[in-house]
């Protein structure tokens, strides 16, 4: 069909011949009848087969022609349904990665409460550790005075042993007291025996806490830095697919409205 274009002929064409070929639209010039004699009837026949053969000659060019364009359309429609097609599995896309969306938000909203509740747990526990501390700092200030009072018992007894260590025999009452003063001195010992294991008890439960409280906080740092990253990332993925299927679907679109303006056109 592409020989019939003038614009496509090759440059040896002869232009004088190709303007006397007649367009499929123009009107047939009809040869005048002749009187009816044996030339003139083999003129009129013979004008009637070149009428006739002008026709079948329009007739494959106008078919030629309403060939091209139905193969044009069928093509057109093709490329339509694919573009509808694809339009339709975009959306569907697009509405699969906004759920998706929307429960990682909910994920980051259910994690992020959870986040809240371990942060009171670690509050409640810097809470008891403090508490601790100042229970050791107590225990500690107790045991100072302890020993202070214990020292001033020892040498208070020891002075008074000293005193009356000639007039044991002499005094029922130094001998009453000396009693009282040897019950205390056996009891010193058993003094220093627990301010020492109380001491201990608390330093050990201190240190524990302390190593409780340090590998609590790390673990809940790098829980922290983790979703954050984790959701930063995620949020930063999913916006650049729906930032992308949404400029498809807008191509698409275009794409679609081009086509029907030239099956249109066509």
């Amino acid at each position: 069909m592409d020989s019939y274009y003038p614009d496509q002929l090759s440059k040896d064409t002869d232009w004088e011949e190709v303007e006397k070929v007649p367009l499929p639209s123009a009107e047939i010039e009809k040869t005048p009848i002749c009187k009816n004699t044996p030339q003139s009837k083999a003129d009129n026949l013979e004008a009637a087969l070149d009428e006739n053969e002008t026709l079948m000659g329009r007739l494959s060019v106008t078919l030629r022609q309403n060939a091209f364009i139905e193969s044009k359309i069928q093509s057109v429609e093709s490329k339509n349904k694919k573009l509808t097609d694809k339009n339709v599995f975009l959306q569907d896309q697009f509405l699969i990665l906004k759920e998706k969306y929307q429960t990682l938000t909910q994920k980051n909203s259910h994690f992020t409460q959870n986040l809240y509740n371990n942060s009171e747990d670690l509050k409640k526990l810097k809470t008891s550790v403090n508490s601790l501390e100042n229970q050791v700092k107590n225990t500690k200030v107790e045991k100072t005075h302890a020993l202070k009072l214990n020292r001033y018992l020892i040498q208070k007894i020891t002075a008074l042993l000293k005193q009356n260590k000639n007039k044991v025999e002499e005094n029922t009452s130094l001998k009453i007291e000396n009693s009282k003063m040897k019950k205390v001195t056996a009891l010193i010992p058993e003094w220093e025996k627990t301010f020492v294991s109380t001491k201990k008890q608390h330093s050990k439960e201190v240190h524990q806490l302390n190593k409780a409280k340090q590998a609590q906080t790390k673990h809940y740092q790098g829980i922290i830095k983790t979703f954050n990253k984790l959701a930063i990332d995620k949020q930063k993925q999913y916006l650049s697919q729906i930032v992308t299927l949404e400029k498809q679907i807008q191509q698409n679109k275009w794409n679609k409205k081009k086509t029907q303006d030239k099956v249109q056109r066509i």
